[in-house]
């Protein structure tokens, strides 16, 4: 073997190693699962003024992928507290983006913990802005935890949504 040869492996394992590096790097895991779901869920929230029934009630009725049957949900300012289809959460959804001209849902400060295996455990605030049907602006924000498991298919879907009560002056 000469000098050219030793020079030409050694290379060749160094890319080898940088493309294992950048595959094990790019692999999602769990956590990136999880985030993408949220934002997933995110852009089916979001109403554009121009968007008309139909197309909002079949983004919307994307969300149902997300949620476990059944998913148990606790917004006592909102009156819901309780286990629920995903049919029953979606119609919900739609009756709600209903009364929007616009809107769009985001979520804020994602605490992702593991506390047993296939088991999330998801601390976050979630904010809801746009324009009322009447006009009138919403600038909403609500801390929820949540609890997400994984269906058979790797996919992380909701089991559990709480609103956390916060301090009032």
């Amino acid at each position: 073997m000469n000098v050219s040869d030793g020079k030409r492996w050694i290379w060749l394992v160094g890319i080898a190693a940088v493309a294992v590096l950048a595959v094990l790097w790019l692999k999602p895991n769990d956590e990136s699962r999880i985030r993408r779901a949220f934002a997933a869920i995110a852009d089916m929230g979001a109403k554009s003024a121009d968007e008309n029934l139909v197309a909002m009630a079949l983004k919307t009725k994307s969300v149902e992928s997300f949620l476990a049957t059944p998913c148990a949900l606790s917004v006592p300012r909102a009156m819901l507290d309780g286990a629920y289809t995903p049919q029953q959460l979606v119609a919900a959804c739609i009756q709600a983006k209903g009364l929007f001209r616009t809107c769009a849902l985001s979520f804020h400060d994602l605490r992702i913990e593991f506390p047993e295996k296939d088991t999330a455990r998801v601390v976050f605030t979630a904010r809801l802005t746009g324009t009322l049907n009447s006009g009138e602006s919403v600038n909403e924000a609500q801390e929820v935890e949540a609890t997400l498991v994984k269906d058979g298919k790797a996919k992380w879907i909701f089991r559990s949504l709480t609103a956390v009560e916060t301090l009032k002056k």
